[in-house]
């Protein structure tokens, strides 16, 4: 039997790169760079079979063309030699050799991944590799998105960043149900800043791994990874301890943007017991639906006629803009 493989998955910005450094810390964990490469593996995994054998010179090939996996200390070298040396007959024992030779580099016997979009694809990993548990990272939308509004990439509006959050957030907990407990855990990025002992011993139990106190002493490894990865600088905070309130959207947003966030958030951030957003006045409602329409990305098919009525409505809704007042907004109760 595999050991548990885990996959931190979660939305952006929701401290999925401090557990990550957390539990690499571990001596008996390798946690590599975000992946991303194991969607385009899967979506693929018909292919890779020929004549009803598992063609691993492929797999590596589309393996290597990919940028995420370029910049993994686990090369193609060590990789093609693992698999000629034991040929995997399927998808996911490929898989488990890549990760395997990146625990071997580092000197660890298990491994785990962090790529918060596998959030959107909890289902086909659990399918492909019947050891797959994951841990889903879970922070209050609006300190996502203001986050998010300080980061190089990413969502463009605080609205765009609300609903990645809703979407993501939601498909993952979807899919938590109906895996179960034994593959499902989450977690609040709240929680593990404020008590990272407990939420470790909680994550450690999870994937049968033992408490180790070195995941909390975590700054050293983290300077040395994240700085040497693709936008290393946006996880500065890793060099400091956990601390409680780094970011708080009370005193980091205005209630009109708060209000923004909350509009496509606020009906499952709720009901997890998040505190509920600024609400927007009356007919002011109908300002930020428009503005929620207009936050779909404009490469994101829709059909022709949902396209044509979208650009016509955005074209229509500037025109208006152009000369509206500003609304108010006010804080829920105030």
């Amino acid at each position: 039997m595999n050991a548990p493989f885990p996959f931190i998955v979660g939305c952006g910005r929701s401290g999925s790169t401090l557990l990550r450094v957390m539990l690499d810390a571990h001596p008996e964990m390798a946690v590599p760079p975000e992946s991303y490469f194991l969607e385009q593996l899967l979506r693929r995994k018909d292919g890779f079979v020929r004549g009803g054998s598992f063609r691993a010179d492929e797999f590596l090939q589309e393996l290597e063309r990919d940028p995420r996996f370029q910049v993994w200390t686990a090369h193609g070298r060590e990789i093609a030699a693992s698999l000629a040396q034991a040929p995997p007959t399927e998808l996911a024992g490929a898989i488990r050799q890549v990760y395997a030779v990146a625990a071997s580099q580092s000197g660890a016997s298990r491994y785990a991944d962090k790529t918060p979009g596998y959030a959107l694809c909890v289902d086909a990993l659990a399918a492909t590799l019947p050891e797959a548990v994951f841990v889903h990272l879970i922070r209050d939308p609006r300190d996502v998105a203001a986050s998010y509004r300080n980061a190089s990439w990413g969502p463009r509006t605080l609205v765009a960043a609300g609903k990645m959050w809703a979407d993501r957030v939601g498909a993952a907990q979807a899919a938590g149900q109906r895996l179960g407990p034994e593959r499902y855990l989450e977690v609040r990025y709240e929680d593990l800043v404020r008590d990272p002992s407990g939420s470790l011993a909680a994550v450690c139990s999870f994937i049968d791994l033992p408490f180790d106190p070195a995941m909390l002493s975590y700054e050293d490894s983290a300077a040395a990874r994240e700085t040497s990865q693709r936008d290393g600088g946006a996880h500065v905070g890793l060099l400091r301890r956990p601390t409680v309130g780094v970011r708080n959207w009370r005193d980091e947003m205005s209630a009109a943007d708060a209000a923004r966030v909350g509009a496509v958030t606020d009906r499952l951030a709720v009901s997890m017991g998040y505190e509920r957003s600024p609400r927007l006045e009356g007919g002011n409602r109908l300002h930020y639906g428009v503005e929620r329409i207009l936050s779909v990305p404009d490469d994101i098919s829709l059909g022709f006629r949902r396209t044509r009525f979208a650009n016509r409505l955005r074209a229509r809704w500037r025109r208006l803009r152009g000369r509206a007042t500003r609304e108010q907004i006010v804080a829920s109760g105030a």
